[in-house]
């Protein structure tokens, strides 16, 4: 359609106004989509903001669940070790127990050996009268020898003077000097009797000294097997043994310490210093309370006696 200029100026401001009524309409609708487009662009940046978050979001749960799970395992893993160690303190209760029992033996079998050292005391005694008694009649025996020596000098002198005044025959004279003969062989054999009875005698009573002795010593090494020694020992006190979490205290020491206490009757608080230190420092149960026994005589005397308490609570020997 070719172009028709207005025919006059009325019309031409009608399409004018026509023009810039369109240009408007255009112009709002352009505007109302750019809005339509920048509220597009705002939700989809709203929903990637919301994704992102709702990916956080994922990410701390799942952080948190881990953490949960490893705080979970832990619980599973203290609570085990809890169980453990209530089972140890059991078994260490239980060690104890049987440890006083063997204790109780320990002593019966002392005062059993101290009855047998009693014994083979008097045994000793009464060997050693034995061999008094013995020496007394060796001492008998050689003078019953010297004596019969001298009857023999005094016969032989007695058969000299017969052979030299009396000359009765030569058959009497063989049977005299057959009698002397035979006289003098019946000493030599009680001699050499009594002699062998004498030597017999002796190692005999060897023999009983040995064994006496051999018993006597057999029954001083039964008896320092249950004794630790006089380095344990102050006042009326003997301080048998001492255990702290579940060890053996020798230190010599921390033994003075405890005995002090004992001896003075005051009371002291349980502590690693007070111990020689802690005996859990390299295992995983360090830092947690442990339990200090001991056990102790007084006067010599038995039954063992014995206090226990948990570290950091005072104590002291009754």
């Amino acid at each position: 359609m070719a172009f028709k200029p207005f025919p006059d100026s009325d019309c031409e401001d009608e399409h004018i106004s026509r023009a810039r009524h369109i240009s408007s309409f255009y112009k709002s609708h352009f505007q109302i989509i750019d809005n339509l487009i920048c509220h597009h662009d705002n939700e989809r940046r709203a929903r990637l903001d919301a994704e992102e978050r709702a990916a956080s979001f994922e990410r701390r749960f799942n952080e948190s669940e881990a953490k949960r799970k490893d705080l979970s395992s832990k619980l599973e893993a203290n609570t085990a070790d809890l169980k453990k160690t209530k089972e140890n303190l059991q078994t260490t209760n239980q060690k104890l127990d049987a440890t006083k029992k063997e204790l109780t033996t320990t002593q019966a079998n002392l005062n059993e050996i101290t009855e047998k050292f009693n014994t083979s005391e008097s045994k000793l005694h009464k060997t050693a009268d034995d061999l008094k008694a013995t020496k007394k009649t060796l001492q008998q025996t050689s003078n019953e020898l010297k004596e019969a020596k001298e009857r023999r000098v005094k016969e032989t002198v007695e058969l000299e003077k017969k052979l030299a005044e009396a000359n009765k025959g030569e058959k009497a004279a063989k049977a005299d000097v057959l009698s002397l003969t035979k006289k003098n062989n019946d000493l030599e054999d009680r001699k050499d009797a009594a002699e062998e009875r004498q030597r017999e005698a002796e190692r005999d009573a060897e023999r009983k000294v040995d064994k006496a002795r051999k018993n006597l010593q057999a029954a001083e090494d039964r008896a320092n097997k249950f004794f630790r020694g006089s380095n344990r020992k102050a006042g009326k006190f003997y301080l048998d043994l001492v255990v702290y979490g579940g060890v053996e205290i020798e230190n010599k020491a921390v033994i003075d310490t405890l005995l002090k206490h004992a001896v003075h009757g005051t009371s002291f608080t349980i502590s690693n210093d007070l111990l020689g230190g802690d005996p859990w420092a390299k295992t995983d149960y360090k830092g947690k309370p442990k339990t200090f026994t001991a056990f102790y005589a007084v006067n010599d005397q038995g039954p063992f006696e014995s206090i226990s308490q948990l570290e950091g609570q005072p104590v002291k020997f009754e």
